[in-house]
């Protein structure tokens, strides 16, 4: 027998003998009294037992001893001779309830009640001088098996209990008392016939020994089990490693005897870490088992191992290590410019990853120089990761801007990929032309003057463009005329060779070349081609070939008219045609917008194309329209028209000639206005706007 043994032996028999002592001194008076046998029967193991069943094969007797009490009295008598009742069946120690235990006490006096797993650990006490008579206690404790050892008046007894309610651990409270019952036994007795077999098991865990013996005199049965160990146990490696967590894994392989009470993971941040560190459980017994181990500190390395409990020890299985992920600053990217306009243009980033920390602040920071910061200009656009958009604004125009989107979390601030984009230029208005693109055909581009063309007959037969693409001669409030349309345009009406006001509203082909002059007034449309001969279609019936435009250059040859094709194409031919002009109002006059190729509306500022549309749908104050024209648009007025010095349709409709001949006697206006945007040949008798265009070289 190893050393072990032999001291949990003698741990055994030292308890054993002290509760033999006890019970010595109560058997000897009871023999002297009944002249009866009593055999003491102890038992000895090399481990510490659970519990040990006595039976009396012959007749059918059992006891179930528990720890601490392994001893047993085996009381023989004769053949004829009668068992003591009272000493059989004591009613000294009973469970009378679920959580209920009563005791007889013969006279008043000290009880002693100690209560003991089936293990035998110690769990409470309860100690009191107590009343004569049945005396009964409420017992707390977890729900489960235990044994209760009572001790009064130098007499003991044990008890087996089930609990099946929870309550405070160590709590003995009196019920009732009463005097009427008396104590009558406090050992544990077995009477016996001579040459009786008995039959003895003792049981250790899920381990079982037995023995047989016919009793004759006092013996020691000894048992021998196969002892129980600390479990076996594997640490697997540790998986999902974030910033601040891991799962790591283990496996209880044997339990080694000992059912494994707890189980789970151990770490700390130096080696061969104990549940005295830090520990996750992880459930009980064998197998498998995961657990996820949180608020780790980040970019650290950590020790870790499994481990499992039985009431034999603790174990551990090999120690790993993982180090989890550093927090960093966020992970960001500049993706493009978009909008880009004479002062707005949007930028998209994306913040790919916050890197283990909340991003606070992400946005778009940009400067006119290369690696613009947050402390350039910033303008931020939410939190947390993702796409976002921001439109940066008050630019310079035309200038050439770098970006970054940047993020921002409590490791420091971030930036991405850094861009370029060039503000637009604001179109200009150069020698009376509005330098923006528009295209009257497939190979021809043009840009228009800044306003209608008006004459001044004297003193000096002055041609300019009007100052503003709004203005039109006549602009007084027009009022109800005899055919149920609008009547205005008085300085119109005063047209004349020595009129020194201006006119804007011309007969076709009064180009001032020949004679046939821009303030004609005739009604008579072959008086509008008295130096024709042959073909009327020569440059000698447009505006622009042969006039000086004061504010237009002021020289022949720099401007033209369209003709009836080119302005066809500019309405309906070109590329998303229909999209690049609609019906509006500058400051309080109706018209025409027309809108460049390539048009991008500014963000200030909303159009809706359409000629379903009335002048009512896009309505500009003077500086919206301003912001329009710098984006390139063009604006044509209804400046009504003339039949010789009447003048009708102010403000509802706009007609603008062509240079194109109809017949010999009609031109071919292009006619805006109403629910119309084209027209056939008309009387050249009638006085039209004027808009002249340069070609784009």
């Amino acid at each position: 027998m190893n050393k072990g043994k032999i001291i949990e032996e003698i741990k055994i028999y030292i308890r054993m003998r002290k509760f033999y002592s006890i019970l010595g001194a109560l058997l000897m008076g009871a023999t002297s009294l009944f002249a009866q046998t009593n055999y003491t029967v102890t038992f000895s193991a090399n481990v510490e037992m659970e519990k040990v069943q006595v039976k009396d094969l012959s007749s059918g007797k059992t006891k179930m001893l528990y720890s601490p009490d392994n001893v047993i009295t085996l009381q023989k008598v004769k053949k004829q001779e009668t068992p003591i009742a009272s000493v059989d069946n004591p009613m000294f120690l009973q469970q009378t309830a679920s959580n209920a235990v009563a005791v007889n006490m013969e006279k008043a006096g000290h009880l002693s009640l100690t209560l003991y797993s089936l293990n035998g650990t110690f769990v409470a006490r309860y100690s009191n001088n107590i009343d004569a008579g049945q005396n009964a206690f409420q017992i707390g404790a977890s729900t489960g098996m235990y044994v209760l050892v009572a001790t009064a008046g130098g007499k003991s007894a044990s008890l087996k209990l089930s609990l099946t309610q929870n309550s405070q651990p160590g709590i003995y409270e009196i019920i009732t008392s009463k005097s009427d019952v008396f104590l009558k036994s406090v050992e544990d007795v077995i009477t016996f016939y001579e040459g009786d077999t008995f039959e003895f098991i003792g049981y250790y865990y899920r381990q079982t020994d037995k023995k047989t013996a016919v009793i004759t005199s006092d013996q020691a049965i000894t048992f021998s089990f196969t002892k129980a160990t600390a479990p076996t146990v594997t640490t697997m490696q540790a998986t999902d490693i974030t910033y601040d967590a891991a799962t790591v894994g283990g496996k209880v392989n044997k339990d080694n005897g000992a059912p494994v009470t707890e189980r789970g993971i151990c770490w700390n941040t130096t080696r061969n870490p104990t549940i005295e560190d830090n520990k996750e459980t992880s459930g009980t017994g064998t197998g498998s088992f995961t657990a996820t181990l949180s608020s780790l500190s980040d970019g650290t390395t950590f020790y870790a191992r499994a481990y499992a409990i039985n009431n034999e020890g603790t174990s551990y299985g090999d120690e790993i290590t993982f180090t989890t992920m550093k927090i960093m600053a966020p992970s960001v990217s500049t993706l493009q410019a978009t909008n880009v306009f004479i002062d707005v243009a949007t930028i998209d980033g994306n913040v790919t990853a916050d890197n283990g920390a909340s991003v606070t602040e992400r946005g778009i920071c940009w400067a006119t120089s290369l690696n613009p910061t947050i402390a350039d200009n910033k303008e931020a656009s939410g939190t947390g990761t993702g796409s976002f958009s921001v439109t940066l604004s008050s630019l310079l125009e035309g200038t050439t801007y770098y970006v970054r989107a940047y993020a921002i979390n409590k490791e420091g601030t971030s930036y991405g990929n850094e861009i370029t984009f060039t503000t637009k230029k604001k179109v200009a208005i150069v020698d009376g032309a509005i330098q923006s693109d528009f295209s009257v055909s497939r190979t021809k581009k043009v840009y228009f003057s800044q306003g209608n063309l008006q004459y001044q007959a004297s003193p000096n037969k002055k041609w300019r463009f009007a100052e503003n693409q709004w203005d039109f001669v006549g602009t007084q409030k027009p009022k109800l005329g005899k055919a149920g349309g609008t009547v205005g345009g008085s300085d119109n009406k005063k047209i004349g060779n020595v009129y020194t006001g201006w006119i804007d509203l011309f007969g076709w082909g009064t180009s001032g070349f020949g004679r046939t002059k821009p303030y004609e007034s005739s009604t008579t449309s072959s008086d509008y081609a008295k130096t024709a001969t042959g073909s009327i279609a020569g440059t000698n019936y447009d505006w622009g070939v042969y006039n000086k435009i004061s504010n237009g250059g002021n020289q022949e040859g720099l401007w033209r008219t369209l003709t009836y094709s080119e302005w066809d194409y500019l309405i309906s031919g070109r590329a998303q045609a229909s999209d690049l002009w609609g019906y509006g109002s500058v400051n309080n006059v109706n018209g025409i917008i027309l809108l460049p190729d390539g048009w991008e509306t500014p963000s200030s500022v909303k159009f809706t194309s359409g000629k379903e549309l009335k002048y009512s749908t896009n309505v500009y104050t003077q500086d919206e329209w301003m912001v329009l024209q710098s984006y390139g648009a063009v604006f044509l007025p209804a400046a009504g028209r003339r039949r010789g010095t009447d003048v009708d349709s102010v403000g509802e409709s706009g007609y603008y000639w062509s240079s194109t001949a109809n017949t010999q006697l009609d031109g071919q206006p292009y006619y805006l206005g109403g629910n119309s945007v084209t027209s056939s040949g008309v009387s050249r008798a009638n006085g039209f706007s004027v808009r002249l265009v340069q070609d784009v070289k």
